[in-house]
């Protein structure tokens, strides 16, 4: 047995092909004394059972040599038994090769075919649901230029700051903040080239007055906080920067539920050949439905937008914005207001910016796995999953900066 699994070993590591055996005739039997041409053969023991297969593949000259001697001078008490193929060598190359090719194109077909599919499906898909949305009447306000802000962060140093990163996050959400600051946002404030803030709506709590003093990174504005508000947000985010970081060369927008690694960010960034001019980098999505379904939280009543198809947008959790986008996407904003804010800033708006330009890095942004399931590597993810509870967060957090400290030239450590 250890013979025959040393054989098997040798056969896979020399990716040898073997057919499936027809077993047919297996009454009758005889001593093998030579490697067949066209047969195939079982190797059993006594009781009958199968102890390995060889067929008419094995062209290897060593291997071919040490099955023939096991061949000729069998164990006691193991027989090998002669069985028929059922097709030769060539014929089974042959229909190996139709179906790969079969499969190829069926893949091709597909793929030409998918947005024509797409396109069908959300066109369809639209009929069958209302034009109201649940969560339309949460928001009564459309957008203005002269909403009023509540608290304010300190102003970027103009010869300072490169890089301003705001996170939307709900105002009771006290706890979050913290953890924020103590893990990836502690990497990123030791640089002073990044200028980080929280944007809150209202109401607000007793003790945000001291937090926004302690901290200095808390812009409060003066909305009631939902999710369908979320809009309200990023627009006086973009406009307080576009207000008060006039040397700002990148605009980073993260939700409070991912991971951002700042030395990832960074090498994106600096070892990329040509300049990011006018130009967007997230998870980008194209040919995505809207949602009509009236108790989705993505439902978009038809009065907001009619077409059933959202143009090519990236996803919210994190974008990055180079900041010469502000001003002609600021210029563009509608009055009536629009709830998902990503497809408007990165879909609606900025495709109406001429020469804008759109990088999808699906691998580099990623919101469902975990930041700790990813190795200790500087070219990994730039954006990764969090985790919903709080201390879990922090604890694997610190776990896994203990873990990459010890693996020098993959992963740097600023956080310490």
């Amino acid at each position: 047995l250890i013979y025959l699994k040393s054989i098997g070993r040798l056969l896979i590591d020399l990716r040898f092909i073997q057919l499936e055996v027809c077993m047919q005739s297996i009454a009758n039997f005889s001593y093998l004394t030579r490697l067949p041409s066209q047969c195939g053969y079982l190797v059993l023991n006594d009781d009958g059972a199968i102890l390995a297969s060889f067929g008419d593949l094995l062209y290897d000259e060593v291997t071919a040599n040490t099955i023939y001697k096991m061949m000729i001078t069998p164990q006691s008490g193991t027989l090998f038994r002669k069985l028929p193929w059922k097709m030769s060598m060539r014929q089974a190359g042959e229909r190996r090769n139709f179906r790969l090719f079969y499969c190829w194109l069926i893949l091709l077909i597909l793929y030409l075919l998918s947005d024509i599919v797409t396109v069908f499906y959300c066109n369809v898909s639209q009929s069958i649901f209302s034009d109201s949305c649940l969560l339309e009447k949460e928001s009564a306000m459309n957008f203005t230029n002269n909403m009023k802000n509540i608290i304010l962060p300190e102003p970027c140093q103009a010869d300072v700051h490169e890089f301003v990163l705001f996170v939307p996050v709900r105002v009771w959400n006290v706890d979050v903040r913290d953890a924020i600051r103590r893990t990836w946002m502690q990497n990123l404030n030791k640089d002073i080239r990044f200028k980080i803030f929280f944007v809150l709506a209202l109401p607000v709590i007793d003790s945000i007055h001291a937090e926004a003093k302690l901290h200095n990174d808390v812009l409060l504005i003066d909305v009631v906080d939902s999710y369908f508000n979320i809009s309200h947000k990023v627009h006086q985010a973009l406009q307080w920067i576009d207000q008060n970081c006039p040397k700002v060369k990148y605009v980073i927008r993260v939700d409070p539920d991912v991971v951002l690694f700042k030395d990832r960010l960074m090498v994106y960034l600096e070892e990329r050949w040509n300049p990011l001019i006018r130009t967007i980098v997230g998870y980008c999505r194209r040919l995505n439905c809207v949602v009509r379904m009236s108790t989705s939280k993505w439902c978009m009543p038809r009065h907001y937008f009619a077409p059933n198809i959202y143009p090519p947008f990236c996803a919210g959790y994190t974008y990055i914005l180079t900041a010469d986008l502000l001003k002609p996407i600021l210029s563009h904003w509608p009055s009536s207001y629009f709830h998902l804010d990503d497809v408007l800033v990165t879909g609606l708006l900025a495709s109406k910016v001429t020469n804008m330009r759109m990088i999808s890095e699906e691998f580099l942004f990623d919101s469902e796995k975990p930041f700790d399931d990813f190795p200790c590597h500087r070219r990994g993810p730039i954006v990764a999953a969090s985790y919903p509870d709080v201390e879990q967060f922090i604890f694997r957090w610190f776990a896994y900066q203990n873990r990459c400290a010890h693996k020098p030239n993959t992963f740097s450590l600023s956080i310490f």
